[in-house]
């Protein structure tokens, strides 16, 4: 078994007696006098052992690919992401005065501004948060109610702590959410005189459902759905429509979304609101109420921005 210990440079040769330096060795006094020499038998290439193999697949091209790209590493989204949408609001707010019968407050078509969010604590626990807002006009149908007008402003907010079930090999792929959070409806009209609409808000903890599932695999869409069961319910208002008890909150989702890249998807939603409370005696009101009902319907368009 052959070791090599290190290489001398012969620059002096005779039959019995030559004279060389030592270019590199194994380790300090690894070639010493009188050892054995060796004739430098390694094989060399001038441009590499596959120097003609590369030229023959195209040079740069076989080492660069088609389209040469600098290598920036693993850029996934790690902190959250955060979607931005548009759209319209159908909004209908049925008040039932005992003695002018039922009255509404409507538009069927106003703008709507939605920005929603997630911020990841890991792959399975997040904070989810949102903002609704829409402000629009709406005819006073109360005979004899002056202004004639009424301006109103449609809100809704909610925060919650989620927990991912991820059904794939891809965070980003088909999953279910659970969520506990807290929500709010706000509607604000402006003041008329007799009182028709007064500042209503619902609220309450509550359990959410949210699922995306795809049709299937390598397919850039993914389809949801999220539903709302709230625990607790609460009503507060600005001038009292009577006594009442809890509540009737209901709230559903559909969603989509269409992958563009790592970092942005384009995005769409459909969500319904039902808000309803039954009320018994006078109130602040100059006519009693029985009940008010609100309704909801909001399609948006948008996009989703991961960071």
């Amino acid at each position: 078994e052959k070791v090599i210990l290190g290489r001398v440079k012969i620059f002096k040769a005779d039959e019995y007696l030559s004279f060389g330096e030592i270019e590199f060795e194994k380790e300090p006094g690894a070639i010493q006098v009188n050892q054995k020499l060796f004739p430098d038998t390694f094989v060399y290439y001038p441009t590499g052992k596959h120097a003609g193999a590369l030229g023959k697949m195209g040079g740069e091209g076989a080492v660069l690919g088609d389209q040469p790209q600098e290598w920036t590493g693993d850029n996934k989204p790690r902190i959250g992401a955060l979607q931005l949408r548009g759209g319209l609001l159908q909004y209908q707010e049925s008040i039932a005065l005992t003695v002018s019968g039922t009255k509404t407050v409507a538009q069927n078509a106003a703008p709507i501004l939605d920005i929603g969010g997630e911020l990841w604590f890991s792959e399975i626990w997040f904070l989810d948060g949102q903002i609704r807002q829409s402000i629009f006009t709406s005819q006073n149908a109360l005979a004899g109610s002056t202004p004639n007008v009424i301006d109103m402003s449609v809100g809704h907010y909610q925060l919650a702590i989620g927990y991912n079930l991820i059904l794939g090999e891809s965070y980003f792929g088909p999953k279910f959410q659970g969520l506990l959070g807290i929500s709010q409806f706000n509607s604000v009209p402006s003041t008329t005189t007799p009182l028709l609409a007064t500042e209503m808000s619902y609220g309450g903890m509550y359990l959410g459902l949210r699922g995306y599932l795809n049709f299937a695999e390598n397919v850039p869409w993914l389809f949801g759905a999220q539903f709302k069961y709230h625990l607790t319910r609460y009503l507060s208002e600005g001038k009292s429509s009577g006594s009442s008890g809890s509540p009737t909150i209901t709230e559903f989702d559909f969603f989509i979304k269409k992958y563009v890249n790592p970092k942005m998807n384009y995005v769409g939603n459909i969500s319904f609101g039902y808000y309803d409370s039954a009320f018994t005696g006078q109130g602040d009101r100059p006519q009693p109420v029985s009940s008010i009902t609100h309704k909801t319907t909001i399609i948006t368009l948008g996009v989703e921005y991961l960071f």
